[in-house]
């Protein structure tokens, strides 16, 4: 699975959004940008799908910035993934469930749906509050304690 940088600078944005919103706060996309050495202009793209999408909201002015519209208790990774890039997988831009195969193949339609599964079962319960509070799910404290999670593994040649 490959994050994309719209991805990645998407989510690190609404999560700072999420933050300074309990606070009762605006942010701005200057200060995200500057907390998180994101090219400002790139960052103002993303944010602006987000707009969008009504995910958050800004305001000019003074005491301009972003809000966040969804709320963070349900929303999810998950949520924030289709939002800015589609379905969580894909095979060739079709459902992994709709792609077929023969002969020595054939099971393999049952490999990507189960990947989409994995997939969820860590992005569609992990909502923005868990990973702003540091109190992540199960699911996501389970993967990264498996021995190997953390280590690289290269390709078998």
């Amino acid at each position: 699975m490959k994050i994309s940088a719209t991805l990645e600078y998407g989510l690190v944005a609404v999560l700072d959004v999420t933050k300074s919103s309990s606070a009762g706060k605006r942010i701005t996309a200057e200060q995200i940008a500057r907390n998180h050495q994101i090219p400002l202009k790139f960052l103002e793209s993303i944010l602006a799908q987000l707009r969008a999408k009504r995910v958050i909201s800004s305001q000019r002015g003074p005491n301009g910035g972003y809000l966040l519209l969804v709320d963070p208790h349900t929303y999810t990774v998950a949520d924030l993934f289709r939002t800015l890039e589609g379905p969580l997988a894909a095979v060739r831009g079709m459902a992994p469930e709709t792609v077929k195969y023969k002969g020595n193949a054939k099971n393999l339609t049952d490999v990507w749906v189960a990947t989409r599964a994995a997939i969820r079962d860590v992005l569609e319960k992990t909502t923005l509050e868990d990973i702003v509070d540091g109190d992540l799910p199960n699911e996501v404290t389970r993967q990264v304690q498996k021995k190997g999670s953390w280590k690289r593994r290269p390709a078998k040649n």
